[in-house]
């Protein structure tokens, strides 16, 4: 069943236009991904399904009903949560308190005391630092805060944008193994990321966007052999 489907759908923004009628679905329990250079459109795909931007024309369905022009805390609140490029932590507060905000639209106390209590088995390096403000993190904390903080309102629908960005590579190994598990674990995921490699390799389906449209599509495995991939993403040799 699409959990949720992008049809014909146009993003334009001072005087750009960004994203030129793409349609994208993804279904309940996937793990789709959208890979593309810089530029390409992707981080305003994730944008306008959020609702930080409304598509000039197309239709954006979420579970079934139409997301268009409805504000973003609703969508929230039915279970969508974007972990932003950049990450977007609160820097002035601390690692507990980023959590607690991620479940703000929650009031079930002991049950988001038991999924903060998860959130540090998967990064004991947040529980360490748990009274620590996020603004004095590294990178890569900051990125574990921003994907617990995320989880912490148990969405449907996890919107990843560019986690493995200015990371070193044991801290993205140690990202992408959260990411699988949290697919596994039942969390439908629509994963942005310029290593298309790494994309390829944990999604299931994927999306290739060039110039703000789509221009190929089709099983991650299928596509991480295609040659036109493999040249214009993976730097190898056609």
């Amino acid at each position: 069943m699409s959990l949720l489907s992008l049809n014909n759908v146009h993003i334009g923004y001072g005087g750009i236009k960004a994203v030129k009628g793409i349609s994208v679905q993804v279904n309940a329990g996937e793990l789709v991904t959208l890979i593309g250079a810089n530029g390409a459109g992707k981080t305003t795909v994730l944008k306008a399904i959020s609702g930080l931007l409304k598509p000039s024309a197309g239709e954006i369905q979420y579970d079934e009903t139409s997301i268009v022009g409805t504000a973003p805390h609703h969508i929230s609140q039915r279970g969508l949560a974007l972990v932003p490029e950049g990450r977007g932590v609160f820097p002035g507060l601390t690692i507990e308190e980023n959590l607690a905000m991620g479940a703000y639209c929650r009031n079930d106390k002991a049950v988001i005391a038991s999924d903060m209590e998860i959130a540090y088995q998967r990064f004991p390096r947040l529980k360490e630092r748990a009274k620590q403000t996020a603004g004095t993190l590294s990178g890569g904390e900051q990125q574990m805060l921003a994907i617990s903080r995320a989880l912490m309102s148990r969405p449907r629908l996890l919107l990843l944008d560019e986690p493995s960005m200015g990371l070193a590579p044991i801290m993205v190994q140690k990202i992408f193994a959260v990411v699988r598990e949290v697919a596994a674990s039942g969390v439908t995921i629509l994963l942005i990321e310029q290593n298309a490699k790494l994309a390829l390799q944990v999604s299931h389906r994927a999306y290739v966007m060039d110039g703000g449209v789509i221009t190929l599509e089709g099983a991650s495995p299928d596509l991480l052999t295609d040659p036109r991939v493999r040249e214009a993403y993976l730097g190898e040799a056609a």
